[in-house]
């Protein structure tokens, strides 16, 4: 059964089409980076080569870091597609073990992830073959470069990343909270980015971020020119503890998932659920209202138009998913501007083009919602 459920999720998966779009855009966005000057990731540039394992490894975290915002669904809707088809109360009638159902699924999706992240790497190399890109700027091909990062950096980033958003579907079983959990994941990210900008707080940061984008930083702070262009990303020290930790967490969180789901329809509850409210008696119907009366022209349309425009922004901004944008956005942009005013330990004045900065900076993240 374990294995009919995971060949199941990875054909659903491969059947549809929003899943060679993720993979596009990961491919597009990492070709850009090396076959054009439109998109800068990786921190290349000077000596350092645009295909240079320390360049690759940083752009596949950054891409990951970035690209699980859209990829919430994915992983999120793999127990919750079963509540919305109405399929839940015949497949639970089966018999099928909680660690099928729920293994199956989550390894499924997972493994649609990583085929999904596969454009990363394909887009890196592929943009490097160009013919007009500037040879000057690459490096020579190593397809171990892009292996090894792959292996070591992306695919534990999955794994945790695949953990959360399978555990908020399969708990919660909330369309609002699988899709708004990548933005929180994405604002936690900035912030610990933020909180690194204290030179004290390096070690804990790069343990407390998921990705591993600080323990990277934090193994390669002091690479020279030469070992950026040669070496691969080693799996020693910080970034060990990192991707140990967090992958031992990515198995706890799936471990929590499997003790808490039921065969049921309702999701689970720490507390008894209140009793049903008495339905009312029905009122009586209202008498027929006469006809309204047609009016065409300018003054019509002017009314019409305004109606349109209160109705759809009272739709948008009463919803909870708009005031749970907002909130994330203000507390981002308040703890961005909490350390604005440090610089490498040093204590800067928070004048107005350095909040400006910050506060655009920190807003970024916000404008496609």
């Amino acid at each position: 059964m374990f294995g009919t459920i995971f060949r199941f999720e990875i054909r659903y998966h491969l059947t549809r089409p929003v899943t060679y779009l993720y993979l596009a855009i990961f491919f597009l966005l990492a070709f850009a980076f090396v076959a054009t000057d439109a998109v800068t990731i990786g921190g290349s540039g000077g000596q350092v080569k645009r295909n240079a394992p320390w360049v690759i490894a940083q752009a596949m975290l950054v891409l990951v870091a970035v690209g699980q915002v859209i990829l919430t669904g994915l992983v999120g809707t793999a127990v919750l597609r079963d509540y919305q088809y109405r399929t839940h109360e015949l497949l639970f009638t089966t018999p099928i073990s909680r660690f099928a159902y729920l293994g199956g699924r989550f390894l499924g999706a997972f493994t649609v992830m990583v085929i999904v992240h596969l454009g990363i790497p394909l887009g890196l190399m592929i943009g490097g073959w160009m013919p007009w890109v500037d040879r000057a700027k690459l490096g020579a091909f190593e397809l171990g470069s892009y292996l090894s990062a792959f292996l070591v950096l992306v695919v534990p980033s999955i794994l945790i990343l695949s953990a959360v958003f399978f555990a908020v579907g399969a708990l919660t079983r909330n369309l609002f909270a699988i899709y708004t959990q990548g933005m929180v994941l994405l604002v936690a990210w900035s912030l610990a980015s933020q909180m690194a900008a204290d030179i004290d707080n390096k070690t804990i940061v790069g343990l407390l971020d998921p990705l591993g984008l600080q323990a990277f930083d934090l193994l390669t702070r002091y690479w020279t020119v030469v070992e950026k262009n040669t070496l691969f990303v080693p799996l020693v020290g910080p970034l060990l503890v990192n991707r140990l930790v967090w992958s031992a967490i990515a198995v706890g969180l799936f471990a929590l998932t499997y003790a808490l789901f039921r065969f049921r329809s309702a999701p689970p509850t720490l507390g008894r659920r209140k009793s049903a409210v008495a339905a009312e008696p029905e009122a009586a119907p209202p008498p027929p209202a006469a006809a309204p009366i047609q009016e065409f022209g300018g003054r019509a349309w002017i009314r019409q138009l305004g109606s349109t425009v209160r109705l759809s922004f009272f739709s948008i901004v009463r919803q909870v998913p708009f005031v749970a944008i907002v909130a994330i956005g203000i507390i981002n942009l308040i703890m961005t501007a909490t350390y604005a005013d440090a610089l490498y330990g040093v204590k800067v004045w928070p004048v107005t083009y350095t909040m400006v900065e910050v506060s655009t900076a920190s807003s970024i993240s916000f404008s496609s919602f």
